[in-house]
C-alpha cells in the first residue's frame, strides 16, 4: 500500500524552479478536435508541424500554460524517428483520442537532469525539439524525460524553451484545476518528491496543480479545467478525458 504521508527525499527542484507548461491529448483528427475545443470556448492560439517527426499540434491557451492536441501526420516517419513519436502513433492506432502526458517548465533541463541523476533518478535527454508554425516561424526547445519515455507514464516531462513560447496565457482563460494520474507507488512518489511536489496528503500538489491518483490506467487519465464556463459541450470524443466546470 502506498503511504502518501511518509517523508520523501530532499527535492532537487523547488517551487520557484518549476511551473506548469502544458498538458497533451493525442487525437487522430486534429481539425475536428480543434473545431470542437473552439466551439466549447477555448481560445485557439496556434500550433504547427514538428519538423521531421511526423507529428503536428494545435494549442489552446489556459490561465497558465496551455492545452496541446497532438496528432500523427506521417505514421511511418513518426515510428522511424524515435520511440516517443512511435508511442504517439501506436496510441492513436488504438484510439481516436488518448491522453498522453504533461510538461513542467524549468529554467534549464540539462541542470535539472544532472541534479535528478545525482539523486538517483534515471532521466532521458535532453532532446532538442522544434516546431514550424504556418507562418514559417520556427520555435525551439529541449525536453527531458523522467525515466525512459515521454508518454503514458506517471511522470511529467520537463521542458526548457530556447525561443519564447508563442502561447499567450491570461487570467481570463480557463485554469487547470486538477490532473488525474494513474500508476502510483512508493517509487513514483519518491520521484515526485524530487521534483518538488507536496506528497504529504492524499493526492498531491505539483507546480500549483492538484494531482489526484487513480487506481486504473497508466499515466495521465484526466484533465480538469475551471473558471469561466464552457460555451457548449466538448465534442470529438475529448469529453472522456477533458472536464471543464
Amino acid at each position: 500500500m502506498t503511504d502518501h504521508t511518509a517523508p520523501g527525499p530532499r527535492p532537487v527542484l523547488t517551487p520557484s524552479d518549476v511551473r506548469f507548461d502544458h498538458a497533451v491529448i493525442g487525437v487522430r483528427d486534429l481539425d475536428r478536435a480543434t473545431a470542437a475545443l473552439v466551439a466549447a470556448g477555448l481560445r485557439h492560439c496556434g500550433g504547427g508541424e514538428h519538423t521531421g517527426r511526423g507529428t503536428a499540434n494545435s494549442l489552446f491557451a489556459l490561465a497558465e500554460g496551455y492545452l496541446e492536441l497532438l496528432t500523427v501526420t506521417d505514421a511511418e516517419l513518426a515510428r522511424a524517428h524515435s520511440p516517443n513519436r512511435a508511442q504517439v502513433a501506436d496510441a492513436l492506432a488504438d484510439a481516436a483520442v488518448a491522453p498522453l502526458g504533461f510538461a513542467l517548465q524549468v529554467p534549464d533541463v540539462a541542470q535539472a537532469g544532472a541534479a535528478l541523476e545525482a539523486a538517483g533518478q534515471a532521466v532521458t535527454g535532453p532532446v532538442d525539439m522544434q516546431r514550424q508554425n504556418p507562418d514559417g516561424a520556427v520555435l525551439t526547445w529541449r525536453n527531458l524525460y523522467v525515466g525512459p519515455t515521454q508518454w503514458r507514464t506517471p511522470f511529467p516531462f520537463l521542458i526548457t524553451w530556447d525561443t519564447p513560447n508563442d502561447v499567450v496565457s491570461g487570467p481570463e482563460e480557463p485554469a487547470l484545476q486538477c490532473l488525474d494520474l494513474a500508476g502510483t507507488d512508493d517509487a513514483v512518489l519518491r520521484t515526485y518528491a524530487l521534483l518538488g511536489a507536496d506528497t504529504a496528503a492524499e493526492g498531491m500538489l505539483l507546480a500549483g496543480v492538484q494531482v489526484r491518483w487513480s487506481a486504473a490506467g497508466t499515466g495521465l487519465e484526466g484533465i480538469h479545467l475551471t473558471g469561466r464556463p464552457p460555451a457548449g459541450p466538448i465534442g470529438a470524443g475529448l469529453d472522456s478525458f477533458l472536464h471543464w466546470t
